[in-house]
């Protein structure tokens, strides 16, 4: 099929002419602010993104350090419901009383109480002489 063409197309104006304004903004030379400008934004937009990819990094590194350690962990013992009743008997039970053993029928104690004459009295510390005298 052939295309139909109009002796007028709007559309294909309208198309043209927003061509032709974008040919005339490329074609002027921008200011050298906003060259300086948007060259500071983009590099501090590359240094954002490179870090915030390590930071990404660093976190998914520290997860795998966690996940080694808690693979590398011996696994918690389980209590098996066949095993829990022996365990609570051994808890409720006390621990059996040790045999007491008999006293000896006669036990020796002294009759005579030493005598206060015995005790050593303490003796008397040294005395000091002054010898720093005053004249």
């Amino acid at each position: 099929m052939n295309d139909i063409k109009f002796i007028r197309d709007e559309v294909q104006e309208k198309k043209i002419k927003q061509l032709q304004e974008i040919l005339d903004i490329l074609s002027t030379k921008p200011k050298d602010l906003d060259v300086e400008a948007a060259k500071r934004f983009f590099l501090s937009m590359l240094k954002a993104a490179q870090r915030l990819s390590e930071i990404k990094e660093e976190e998914a590194e520290k997860e795998r350090k966690i996940k080694e350690i808690e693979k590398k962990k011996p696994p918690k013992p389980k209590l098996v419901p066949s095993n829990m009743h022996k365990i609570l008997k051994e808890i409720e039970q006390p621990p059996p009383m040790p045999i007491p053993t008999p006293l000896p029928e006669t036990l020796e104690i002294p009759t005579e109480l030493p005598k206060p004459e015995e005790f050593k009295k303490p003796e008397e510390p040294p005395k000091i002489e002054n010898r720093c005298s005053r004249k």
